[in-house]
């Protein structure tokens, strides 16, 4: 929009279903993973971007081929792939501003992540603070850092970031299709549903249950709990033992939908009763979140999962619940009042219009006027 042309160029796991050229599947299970943790591929990633190898030439061909004014970093972690370059003298700093664009506070989140695994302390502090040294190097580096929220601005400035732009996460804008409507209502068989969306990410299974479970009695027959994106897969690994003893009740109340396309997606937001966000870990802001926002429809979240999002607090139809009873019985109050679904006060429907893209990356004019 602000008439940069621009190309993307990944280094992406096999798991992911869409590829271009300027893609490279980069297959882990090749590479003995750092400090022989789980999670950590996309630090693995950062090891192998500047070695020689199908990586590094991958990105080096990619980046001299397009002779860019500016080198965005999504994530730190093609970083080392970059400072090669400008070590090697192909990027010449003069010439090209590097922009670090952090979605998170990755060493941090990583922490949280593996000690809640209950992995060794030792190993991983180790890869921690391996992290944390890549995310600082970058700081220290970048012309600018673009982040999410104003907490990962403070501490991001904390290890070094000198230019900082905080640009919410948002989303785009959604209609849903009445045909696929129609067949969604015909899944659910008439009940009412909340849905939670979410990819394969630990605290969002884990989050789940320890807002929502062990057992999900509490809900009557005809309700139910739509489940959307990779979380679906992830979720029973994630339940707690004593989820075993209601795996039959919790089986018929919750729907797994897994990956879905926009359209399907759209129809199953369309059709909820309301949102549920039970995340309790993790850094950055959430997708999800803005998603909540932007469907009008009423949402009960934890305090984790409005982080970049406070100042919607007090929105109608947002209730924020701490502990596992309000959580659940604001989840209750949505299914079982006669509350409208959407809002239709037009002051309230301009202040979620905010989380859409075009409001949120606003400030992203500077940073490419710069």
């Amino acid at each position: 929009a602000h008439g940069a042309e621009v190309q993307t160029v990944s280094v992406s796991e096999p798991s992911h279903d869409a590829y271009s050229s300027n893609d490279l599947i980069f297959d882990p299970a090749t590479k003995a993973q750092p400090y022989g943790l789980p999670f950590c591929t996309d630090y693995l990633t950062a090891q192998q971007s500047d070695k020689p190898g199908r990586v590094f030439e991958f990105v080096r061909s990619k980046v001299l081929a397009f002779k860019p004014d500016y080198i965005f970093l999504e994530h730190p972690w093609l970083w080392p792939a970059v400072q090669k370059m400008i070590g090697d003298g192909e990027i010449d700093r003069q010439k090209t501003k590097i922009v670090y664009s952090s979605h998170n506070l990755e060493s941090a989140t990583k922490k949280s992540i593996l000690l809640e695994l209950g992995l060794e302390p030792g190993s991983v502090d180790s890869v921690t603070s391996d992290i944390h040294a890549l995310e600082q190097s970058l700081c220290l580096a970048a012309d600018w850092v673009v982040c999410v929220t104003e907490t990962d601005a403070k501490a991001l400035r904390s290890i070094g970031a000198s230019r900082v732009t905080v640009c919410p996460n948002g989303v785009a804008k959604r209609s849903a299709d009445p045909e696929l409507l129609n067949q969604v209502n015909k899944l659910f068989y008439g009940r009412k549903y909340l849905i939670y969306i979410g990819s394969a990410y630990p605290p969002n299974a884990a989050g789940f249950w320890e807002l929502m479970g062990p057992s999900l009695a509490m809900f009557n027959p005809d309700e139910a709990i739509a489940l959307v994106g990779g979380l679906s897969d992830i979720v029973d690994h994630y339940a707690p033992p004593e989820a075993l003893m209601s795996s039959y009740v919790n089986g018929q109340i919750l729907k797994k939908f897994g990956k879905v396309s926009d359209e399907v997606l759209e129809a199953l937001i369309y059709g909820a009763s309301g949102f549920i966000l039970p995340i309790m870990s993790g850094g950055g802001s959430n997708l999800k979140t803005a998603e909540a926002i932007a469907s009008g429809l009423p949402i009960v979240a934890s305090p984790v999962a409005m982080r970049g999002y406070e100042q919607f607090v007090g929105l109608q139809g947002l209730e924020v619940a701490a502990d596992r009873s309000e959580f659940v019985h604001a989840a209750l109050r949505i299914l079982r009042t006669d509350q409208n679904k959407q809002s239709d006060k037009k002051d309230e429907l301009e202040r979620r219009s905010t989380v859409y893209w075009e409001h949120t990356l606003t400030n992203l004019q500077a940073v490419v006027a710069s």
